[in-house]
């Protein structure tokens, strides 16, 4: 029996009643990168007038922050979720899309899969425009929508707990954005906040594996929790986070490392340790002790 070639398998895709989209996970905002001509005829768009657009600007123009963190934090975990996509205006309708996340080779969450079926095409004027539909109660952090550090807590005593028994390693990295408070100071708590969410979003946007966690730990502060990972690759990881963030771009005047927001960072093994609040403690003192360079150090393991 002959295999499938890309050709006949690109095919396929185009010649399914099932309208099918694919979005890039890898990159901020979720962009679709591909559109079949089954979901192109249900929105009543071209395939390339959707290319590149954010995922999440058309489900609504702002989504909530919890709710926008909660779906993806959910296809990170590699669970399926529903999504309420707003149609241009000149359609006035609704589709709503099954997303599952899709591994690549290497195990990692590369692109997330979106399906439509003709019978969920619906009037938008009759329906919430974001949905997340799932029984999740987790809590999470109203500053940014990321799991809440309570939650954040109770996973990494889990992880731990996993790791004395199977010996797998588990660290945290702890990044604090570079004077946070003459920030606060400079442009007031409106600008803050809103500078937090970008930088959590970025955090958030470069874990990729499913046991990959981030929360809110503090003012400026946050921690990111891996599992199973070589020192080195912790500190290329760290390093990648340090880079997103400083690539945003972010006008900071009153920084004495750079005029941009920035991070500063320190990283510890989580085991040997009592309790969680110990661990975070001693990171804490790592990184208040930690030089300002105009490229943050990476963790000392």
């Amino acid at each position: 029996m002959n295999a499938v070639s890309p050709y006949l398998f690109a095919k396929l895709l185009e010649v399914s009643p099932l309208g099918m989209l694919a979005v890039d996970f890898q990159e901020e905002g979720l962009p679709i990168s591909y559109v079949n001509q089954a979901l192109a005829r249900m929105l009543k768009v071209a395939p390339e007038s959707l290319i590149g657009k954010g995922l999440l600007s058309l489900a609504m123009p702002e989504p909530p922050p919890p709710e926008g963190w909660m779906l993806q934090e959910q296809l990170r975990k590699g669970e399926s979720v529903a999504l309420m996509l707003v149609l241009p205006a000149s359609t006035g309708s609704a589709v709503q899309l099954r997303l599952v996340p899709l591994e690549d080779k290497n195990g990692f969450f590369s692109h997330v899969a979106g399906f439509v079926t003709p019978e969920s095409l619906i009037s938008a004027e009759n329906n919430t425009p974001w949905r997340v539909a799932s029984g999740a109660t987790s809590k999470l952090d109203r500053l940014t929508g990321l799991p809440s550090l309570e939650d954040f807590s109770r996973s990494l005593s889990l992880s731990c707990a996993r790791a004395d028994s199977s010996g797998d390693s588990v660290a945290i990295i702890m990044f604090r954005v570079n004077h946070y408070e003459l920030y606060q100071d400079t442009f007031g708590e409106p600008a803050a906040a809103a500078m937090m969410r970008l930088v959590a979003r970025s955090i958030a946007g470069t874990l990729r594996r499913s046991t990959d966690r981030v929360a809110r730990s503090g003012n400026g502060e946050f921690v990111v929790s891996v599992e199973g990972l070589e020192e080195a690759q912790i500190k290329a990881l760290t390093k990648r986070i340090v880079e997103r963030v400083r690539n945003l771009s972010i006008h900071h005047p009153k920084s004495t490392s750079s005029r941009y927001v920035s991070l500063r960072s320190s990283g510890l093994r989580a085991d040997g340790f009592d309790s969680i609040e110990e661990l975070f403690a001693r990171v804490r003192e790592s990184l208040d002790q930690s030089e300002e360079e105009a490229l943050p150090p990476v963790p000392k393991l």
